[in-house]
């Protein structure tokens, strides 16, 4: 008959089976030995339901993934951020607070090392650098195009569709709590030659990317304190320059 059923129905029957029995032999024997024999019958319940519970492949992560964010409208969380540049072997470090808000809304407040903002609600980007008095403003369609990694946070993204996915080496490093998931883009894409993921096997939320060029240049992304389908207010997304800023057209 355990060969008809499903795995989660042959764990559930075990476990069920375990606590009846380490019940009636705790009520017939009692004592300290009762006890610990009982514990050691629930570990061993467990580690057959592990035994039982079949890894997920690459496929069921992936579809499991596009289910979550389907059904995430806005995010708000701090992140780090780790640019390298290959050629020039440099390394920048930049840290503040993004917000994504479907459809097509984002915005990121760099803190450190110097501030600005990239503020977009879904028809046009402004750039706009502290220091520099100075603001740069895009079509957010153009803009966003190139900003493949972004797709999916905004609703733009389809994990099967878009990407080739394997499981990325660090996998068995990751000590049971990401999936790590290496996508390559189906179709060239000018600035994105890979992608990596960090998934957390609890939420599904992704928890950090490492986006490379053609050029092997790499930025890691790191999200921290995510909150999800919080209220995010449309004003966020919307940006005016400060007087006496230079507007620059791109």
């Amino acid at each position: 008959m355990a060969r008809q059923m499903g795995a989660s129905h042959v764990r559930s029957l075990y476990i069920i089976w375990v606590s009846m029995y380490s019940s009636w032999f705790y009520r017939k024997t009692h004592g300290r030995r009762a006890r610990l024999a009982l514990v050691l019958l629930f570990v061993l319940a467990l580690s057959a339901g592990e035994a039982f519970a079949k890894p997920l492949t690459v496929a069921n992560i992936v579809a499991r993934l596009q289910e979550r964010y389907n059904t995430i409208n806005c995010i708000e969380a701090d992140f780090e951020q780790e640019t390298r540049l290959t050629a020039l072997n440099q390394r920048r470090l930049a840290e503040g607070r993004v917000y994504f808000k479907k459809p097509g809304c984002m915005r990121w407040d760099y803190l450190r090392p110097d501030k600005q903002e990239i503020v977009t609600d879904g028809k046009t980007v402004w750039i706009y650098i502290t220091a520099e008095k100075r603001a740069y403003r895009f079509d957010a369609q153009a803009y966003l195009q190139s900003q493949l990694t972004m797709d999916f946070f905004l609703g733009r993204g389809d994990f099967k569709k878009d990407f080739v996915t394997v499981m990325a080496p660090e996998s068995k490093k990751a000590r049971g709590d990401f999936y790590i998931l290496t996508l390559l883009p189906r179709y060239t894409h000018p600035q994105v030659s890979e992608i990596k993921l960090w998934i957390k096997k609890d939420t599904f939320l992704i928890d950090s990317i490492l986006s490379k060029d053609h050029f092997s240049n790499t930025t890691l992304l790191h999200l921290k304190g995510q909150r999800i389908n919080g209220p995010l207010d449309d004003h966020i997304f919307a940006f005016s320059p400060p007087k006496g800023t230079e507007v620059i057209d791109r």
